[in-house]
């Protein structure tokens, strides 16, 4: 799926749209926080299980990425997904990574 110039214009010169496929489960009984393949909290995660009052929500569709920071790193080379997912969102990135893609006002 090649990005159209309506998505840059609306989200930016790096935005590019995506297909997403993603389980969806709350972590607390408020909803404020889901895990998927990316870990997050803001107070309207509940409408990424779409009204469900089920364990887990699969959803099939599409997603605009705008980054605001974007990291190569090889530090986790070897570890499973479970791993990377629990313990992958750290300082290590910047420490032993590249950093491709940063706001031009934005240090690590």
């Amino acid at each position: 799926m090649e990005t159209d110039v309506y998505t840059k214009a609306m989200f930016g010169c790096n935005a590019i749209q995506v297909p997403l496929n993603l389980i969806v489960q709350p972590v607390n009984e408020s909803n404020t926080k889901v895990t998927g393949i990316f870990q997050g909290q803001h107070p309207n995660m509940a409408q990424m299980m779409f009204g469900s009052k089920r364990t887990h929500v699969l959803i099939l569709g599409d997603a605009v990425i705008r980054p605001r920071l974007v990291i190569g790193s090889d530090h986790l080379t070897g570890e499973g997904l479970t791993s990377i997912a629990s313990f992958g969102f750290d300082r290590k990135w910047a420490d032993k990574g590249d950093i491709i893609l940063a706001p031009s006002d934005w240090e690590i």
